[in-house]
């Protein structure tokens, strides 16, 4: 696969929040140039949060760089696209003009690096099903789908939950699943997060494959007594704590928290990312509830040193049921204990429901951090690490590369017996 260059078209931005997407990136481009193409800005996206207005000055700021290099990475660039006209671009026509004047800024600036030019062909990697447009119009010489997230309801629960009425959401449903289906007839090879998915895009691609996240280890393993944060000192211990890149209702489930938090006022719960709740939001009054907002990837090993118990206190929604989530892996990958509330895609993964404290009920989940805080020892912790060093990004991204390759290698046959 050496050679090729990667165009791909990602599901958030960049400096969000480290997840699959930027994983992959990372590691594709230590061999290959890679185009990491963000999500698009919507104005009717993000007037729906509460950072929308330093959002747009981010993109802004991208998008009159053009096409920047990336400040890790040699070989990895960022490039920003025109703002979109969601929800209006699921509708086809309007996608298709969308995404033309897309392409159209996109040639334009690809121009300046010559890198990206003849006699190479990209690779399109998607991971966001409306961008099929773009398929057949880069001359490229393969397409990967990723189906690393809830692609079918990922904004309807939320985006119209106060604007619009029923049957709207009933056709926003309609075309998200349009794409999908588009998509995964289009590509040459398809990546899946879990089986649910995996079943489901078998019915239109011979070449699925199943590829779980993957943990970083060299991040989260790297980093050795770390000093507790500034922001910790001042919180008592046991500490209990949760990362997630959207902190809202449609993602913790709060009742496991206020559960806990009325029974053990003695814990401290902490949670690390993007505060989507507001300021009289009822787990707010609780003392002993904290917000420390999004942080570097890199200063989370140093937060998640100093929690006594990690936390995936999700709902089982369209948002969460997506494989084993990353933060999980970084849970494991420190060696910390882990209680979750249950998720059903946990079912395909038998070894991960052997390392956390599942919980269906409150009172489950608070007997369940009960028991992580006296039965944790150094056996339990290592058998935790050594599950999540199986699932080092590494060897995940070679295993995908290998499988890129064969198909490529399938395709240059069938088209030399032409």
């Amino acid at each position: 696969m050496e050679g090729e260059y990667i165009i791909y078209f990602a599901f958030m931005d960049f400096e969000v929040n480290i997840q699959r997407e930027q994983q992959e990136c990372k590691r594709l481009a230590k061999t290959r140039p890679v185009i990491f193409v963000e999500c698009p800005f919507s104005w009717f996206v993000s007037l729906q949060r509460n950072d929308w207005r330093s959002d747009l000055q981010s993109k802004r700021r991208r998008r009159k760089e053009g096409i920047s290099k990336s400040q890790e990475l040699l070989n990895l660039y960022l490039y920003t696209p025109p703002a979109s006209w969601f929800p209006f671009t699921r509708i086809p026509l309007v996608n298709k003009l969308y995404y033309s004047y897309f392409l159209y800024d996109l040639r334009r600036r690809l121009k300046r690096y010559p890198q990206f030019g003849q006699p190479g062909q990209p690779i399109l990697w998607i991971t966001q099903p409306a961008t099929c447009p773009v398929i057949g119009r880069l001359n490229e010489e393969l397409v990967v789908a990723d189906w690393c997230n809830t692609w079918e309801e990922w904004f309807a629960p939320f985006i119209f939950r106060r604007c619009f009425w029923k049957p709207l959401r009933k056709l926003n449903l309609f075309w998200k699943r349009y794409w999908i289906k588009k998509l995964l007839t289009q590509a040459d090879i398809v990546f899946v997060i879990d089986g649910k998915y995996y079943e489901y895009a078998s019915k239109y691609s011979e070449n699925v494959f199943l590829f779980s996240n993957g943990a970083d280890v060299k991040t989260f393993r790297g980093i050795i007594n770390p000093e507790v944060p500034e922001d910790m000192l001042q919180i008592a211990k046991p500490r209990l704590g949760a990362v997630s890149a959207n902190i809202t209702d449609q993602v913790i489930n709060w009742d496991l928290i206020m559960a806990a938090a009325d029974k053990h006022p003695e814990w401290s719960f902490v949670f690390i990312g993007r505060v989507g709740i507001p300021e009289n939001h009822e787990i707010r009054r609780y003392n002993n509830v904290h917000f420390l907002g999004r942080k570097p990837h890199s200063e989370l090993p140093r937060y998640l040193a100093h929690l006594d118990v990690t936390l995936t206190p999700y709902h089982a929604n369209t948002l969460t049921q997506s494989g084993i989530g990353t933060k999980l892996l970084e849970y494991l990958i420190m060696g910390e204990p882990v209680v979750s509330s249950y998720l059903p895609q946990l079912d395909y993964f038998e070894d991960f429901k052997k390392v956390q404290y599942l919980a269906k009920t409150p009172a489950e989940f608070v007997l369940n951090i009960e028991k992580a805080l006296l039965e944790d020892s150094d056996e339990r912790k290592q058998e935790r690490i050594s599950l999540a060093l199986k699932y080092d990004w590494d060897s995940v991204v070679a295993d995908m590369e290998s499988k890129i390759a064969e198909v490529l290698r399938h395709k240059e046959r069938r088209s030399d017996e032409r």
